[in-house]
């Protein structure tokens, strides 16, 4: 009768039950934090490369400025955490990117849909690598042809995809995260 009463033990039953619960939320505070710093990382890119890209207009080096803005904006992760930045002309304000620039690397296909792709190993390239030569980076949508007149109406865009790895693996192995910004390109009134 007096083990019936007796209430050693309980806190530990209870514990048991209890801490798996705690720990859980606790890693899902920590991982879905993580992920939203990428989140709020890759919205930053994106906005600091469209305004680089608004104002750098059709000059040659654009597209180079454009990928030190982004990468410079993304100093909060990894670099290896990139997967593609993209340059792309937008028909207005609420279009979206085209399919083929999101996963192709072929300059025929970037070059008609009006496209640059970079990967992470071209963050920091030399400015040789970008003049619309044969074999340079920027060759497929020349920033040298982009519409700056006062009556353009042109509008660019900056896509960026990433991924977080999880650090615990419990929510899975990683997430991917994407945003675009679209600006019209500042007119040339000179």
């Amino acid at each position: 009768m007096r083990l019936c009463n007796d209430d050693e033990g309980t806190a530990i039953v209870e514990s048991a039950l209890v801490l798996p619960i705690f720990t859980m939320f606790v890693f899902a505070i920590l991982e879905f934090g993580l992920v939203f710093q990428h989140v709020q990382t890759v919205g930053n890119m994106t906005r600091v490369g469209a305004r680089t890209a608004a104002i750098a207009g059709d000059e040659a080096d654009a597209d180079l400025r454009i990928l030190a803005a982004v990468a410079e904006a993304g100093e909060a992760m990894p670099v290896s955490d990139i997967h593609r930045i993209v340059v792309f002309s937008a028909v207005g304000p609420e279009s979206t990117i085209p399919e083929p620039c999101k996963t192709s690397n072929s300059a025929a296909v970037l070059a008609s849909n009006e496209c640059n792709v970079y990967l992470p190993s071209d963050i920091g390239s030399p400015a040789s690598s970008f003049g619309c030569g044969v074999g340079d980076l920027d060759t497929p949508w020349c920033p040298t042809t982009r519409d700056v007149t006062a009556g353009g109406r042109a509008f660019i865009g900056i896509w960026v995809e990433a991924e977080r790895q999880y650090v615990t693996g419990i929510f899975g192995d990683s997430v991917t995260v994407s945003d675009s910004v679209i600006l019209r390109i500042e007119p040339d009134l000179l």
